[in-house]
């Protein structure tokens, strides 16, 4: 077992992971690793992962990446994908493997607990699944405007094989973008403690970490290790001294949704001078910061 700066890897919960082709990390629900890597050992620490368990997750952003994932995969593994979801769902649960399943912009109501699968993948930023998101991070690059929103999706898409307490499972984090999203300090404050706890264990023990050992790393999540107990009495230490910031620009943005919403009925209604008074209205509510200057330009 190798060792680690602190107390040893992950814990008894979950795991989660980060990756990218410049970037590689485990992070799990209660410990985490990180290194840098290059294309070629990135794609071989996941080749290896899809080798040591029987089904794996890969959730994607849009279907050009769930169709790139299949290309890459189909001759390594047993790939479900295709329109049929929910029948791809349930053969996936029974598959011998080993087997993937790639859905396409489905962060939520799909579970699989216990030993229905230990591997999850995540690529990409998940987000621009619609035209408005598209239109408030491409062309308006309002990112703080759908901060929360992308902490929810993230946090959703990492609990979809861990049901319970009892549940652990590998997480892989693949794309820059997403990966930057969880090496900013004000994006994982969001989150609750546990799992920031989590992030910044696995940051620090993954740093300069060669495919051999996030492969020995892994293993040894899985296999229950007693190390795990150790990693555990580190997390809950490091959880006890943090806490959930609140988004602040989530919390002007809900203050002003009401006053939005009279906005456009009387705008439809043609009671055009109290919908410019509750524009205004609108406008006051959004102000104090840059980070919401975005919205009051919309």
């Amino acid at each position: 077992m190798p060792r680690f700066n602190r107390c040893g890897i992950l814990h008894t919960h979950r795991a989660y992971d980060l990756f990218d082709r410049q970037f590689f990390g485990i992070i799990p629900r209660t410990a985490c690793a990180v290194s840098s890597k290059t294309g070629k050992d990135g794609l071989d620490v996941l080749q290896g992962l899809l080798g040591e368990v029987k089904r794996t997750l890969i959730l994607v952003p849009n279907n050009k990446l769930r169709d790139s994932f299949n290309e890459a995969l189909k001759n390594i593994v047993t790939v479900f994908i295709g329109a049929d979801t929910e029948e791809n769902v349930e053969r996936f649960r029974i598959h011998p493997g080993p087997a993937a399943l790639i859905l396409a912009n489905r962060y939520d109501g799909i579970d699989f607990p216990g030993d229905e699968c230990r591997n999850t993948v995540v690529y990409g930023f998940p987000l621009g699944a619609g035209l408005q998101e598209s239109f408030l991070t491409q062309r308006l690059k309002a990112f703080s405007i759908i901060q929360d929103r992308v902490r929810t999706r993230v946090t959703q898409a990492m609990g979809r094989c861990t049901r319970d307490e009892s549940d652990f499972s590998i997480v892989l984090i693949l794309g820059s973008d997403l990966v930057k999203w969880f090496c900013t300090g004000e994006n994982v404050a969001g989150m609750h403690p546990e799992l920031q706890a989590e992030v910044a264990f696995g940051l620090e023990n993954s740093t300069d970490s060669d495919t051999e050992r996030f492969l020995a790393l892994s293993k040894a999540f899985l296999s229950r290790s007693t190390d795990w107990d150790q990693a555990e009495d580190s997390i809950k230490v490091e959880r006890s001294k943090r806490s959930k910031t609140p988004d602040a620009a989530a919390s002007s943005l809900q203050k002003s949704a009401e006053v939005e919403i009279d906005y456009i009925y009387a705008l439809w209604n043609g009671g055009y001078e109290d919908a410019y008074k509750l524009a205004d209205t609108v406008v006051g509510l959004l102000s104090g910061g840059s980070s919401l200057l975005h919205r009051r330009v919309l």
